[in-house]
């Protein structure tokens, strides 16, 4: 499986040309906390990813409940202006 590794190998370094550093500060509690995790910078990069694609998700949710507003609004006026057109 030799091409497998180096396919592997070119990956990575492939993403790590890409890669940008970020200092971060953190308390005593905190670094106890990362200096735990086996890769600190992969599960930082995780945790932003996962929050922006949260952020993402709610932003969705809140123009789809402005959507069906809006079309629940139309149907309403639709079914007033029908009813009103019956009583006629």
């Amino acid at each position: 499986m030799p091409g497998f590794f180096a396919k592997y190998t070119y990956t990575n370094a492939s993403l790590a040309v890409n890669m940008r550093q970020k200092l971060i500060t953190l308390c005593p509690n905190s670094w106890e906390i990362a200096s735990k995790k086996p890769n600190f910078s992969k599960w930082v990069r995780r945790q932003l990813l996962d929050g922006d694609r949260t952020q993402q998700d709610l932003e969705m949710e809140v123009l789809n409940a402005a959507m069906w507003k809006e079309s629940a609004r139309k149907m309403a006026d639709k079914y007033h202006a029908l009813k009103k057109e019956m009583k006629e």
